[in-house]
């Protein structure tokens, strides 16, 4: 047999257990879930035997699922998080339509998630220069993200300047929402952690910081 030909041949072997593995990969779906006013990306991973369900930023835990006939039961939280530890042993039904999923048990309502890599489920990258109440500066440096991924920093002067890094929690044609995490250096950041960052999908207008509690604060601008 010609070299080259058996080198072919070794290579392709080689190749075969890796794709094999590709095409066995389990399925990721991507959505958000909503507590008040302040969202959070949900991502689901499904296995033959079960997955595991991750909630983005403010809770950021994950949890494991098991598959029980035509549903899950979630398992302990892997890192704790007071979100995942209340589903913990709660009964989720999965149902795939397409390329859509419907989750249900998770919240009141059914999420519809979508596959990860579907356009629905990213953001893409803009710098904007912002002006904050108090004579503050802002620049938000947003990167191209999927839901559940760090998408940005806010970067802000004045007296306590200081940086937070942001996760992508939810978009949809007119808005995008983007978490502040822990990530902080502190200083007149901390104040932010946990509340959503909501700006128009259009280039220009107003930018508002929503949380829980408090009133919101919109930076106009520069």
């Amino acid at each position: 047999m010609d070299k080259w030909i058996l080198r072919s041949v070794v290579l392709l072997a080689a190749w075969l257990p890796a794709l094999a593995g590709q095409a066995a990969d389990p399925d990721v779906w991507l959505g958000s879930g909503w507590d008040g006013p302040v969202p959070h990306a949900v991502r689901l991973q499904l296995t033959p035997g079960g997955g595991e369900l991750r909630l983005g930023a403010p809770w950021a835990c994950r949890l494991p699922l098991k598959r029980e006939g035509v549903g899950y039961t979630a398992g302990l939280s892997v890192n704790g998080g007071t979100a995942c530890d209340r589903l913990s042993g709660r009964r989720l039904t999965v149902q795939i339509d397409g390329r859509h999923v419907h989750l249900d048990g998770l919240s009141l309502t059914p999420l519809t998630l979508r596959p990860a890599g579907d356009a629905v489920t990213a953001s893409g990258a803009r710098t904007l220069a912002l002006s904050a109440p108090g004579n503050t500066t802002v620049e938000l440096r947003l990167v191209a993200a999927a839901l559940g991924e760090r998408s940005g920093e806010w970067r802000q002067g004045g007296a306590t300047p200081c940086r937070i890094a942001l996760e992508l929690a939810a978009v949809d044609a007119e808005q995008q929402w983007h978490v502040f995490t822990a990530g902080t250096t502190g200083g007149g950041c901390d104040r932010w952690v946990g509340r959503t960052v909501m700006l128009p999908s259009a280039p220009r207008g107003d930018v508002t910081v929503r949380g829980l509690r408090g009133a919101d604060v919109v930076l106009s601008p520069k």
